[in-house]
């Protein structure tokens, strides 16, 4: 695999076939030595992984390094894929390790944000429902832009075992059980932190409108937990 960044691939299937293909066949010809089906499966996977690593480390050049090492490491670790869970079970549990391990290594203050709604479908249920879909007109762009801050203060805010589920289940979309093999966490338990996580967002939102948004949460975020691979 040429670099540390992705390059394109010349592949021996077409958008078509793509399409029709499972995530198991292409792995299979990936394993067969046609390069071609890993650019396809990068292509297939590169904006949800980039966007878990987005809503995780709120940065867009440590997102995409987080995005990269995903890849990276699949490649490497392809050979030894058993398929005891899904394909796509097994590429979010890596790209939330790296995620979790770049929130690690990083121990610093939020140096640039990405927007929660980039526009491209990935904004959670309800997080932003009470912004306007018309164009909005000049004061409700203030608005709105202070909301957004808000809320992605209130997201960096929580403890790091809570924002993951959190972005698997809001901004992913993934199932309580799919979350579990994840994380490798019993679904009762992926239920009660997704519930803790929204508390702890919404009380922070109500003390940010109120004017205490710095001791909304108590404690600072939590040590960050290796996710089980």
């Amino acid at each position: 695999m040429p670099g540390r960044r992705l390059t394109k691939q010349q592949g021996s299937l077409g958008g078509e076939g793509e399409a029709r293909m499972t995530d198991e066949e292409l792995v299979k010809r990936c394993l067969g030595g046609d390069t071609g089906a890993f650019t396809l499966l990068v292509h297939r996977y590169k904006g949800p992984v980039y966007n878990l690593a987005a809503k995780m480390v709120q940065n867009p050049t440590d997102a995409e390094d987080v995005a990269q090492e995903t890849f990276l490491q699949v490649y490497r670790a392809l050979p030894g894929y058993r398929r005891e869970a899904r394909f796509a079970t097994w590429i979010y549990r890596i790209a939330a390790n790296r995620a979790l391990d770049c929130l690690r290594r990083r121990q610093s203050p939020v140096r640039q944000t990405v927007p929660l709604d980039r526009g491209d479908g990935e904004a959670g249920p309800g997080l932003l429902s009470r912004l306007p879909c018309r164009d909005p007109s000049p004061e409700e762009q203030v608005v709105r832009s202070e909301s957004q801050a808000r809320l992605r203060q209130a997201l960096a805010a929580l403890p790091d075992h809570y924002r993951i589920v959190l972005v698997l289940y809001h901004f992913q979309g993934l199932s309580y059980r799919d979350i579990g093999e994840i994380l490798d966490l019993p679904v009762r338990t992926v239920e009660t932190r997704l519930y803790r996580a929204k508390h702890n967002l919404k009380e922070f939102l109500l003390e940010a409108e109120g004017g205490g948004a710095e001791h909304a949460l108590s404690g600072s975020r939590s040590a960050v937990a290796s996710v089980p691979q």
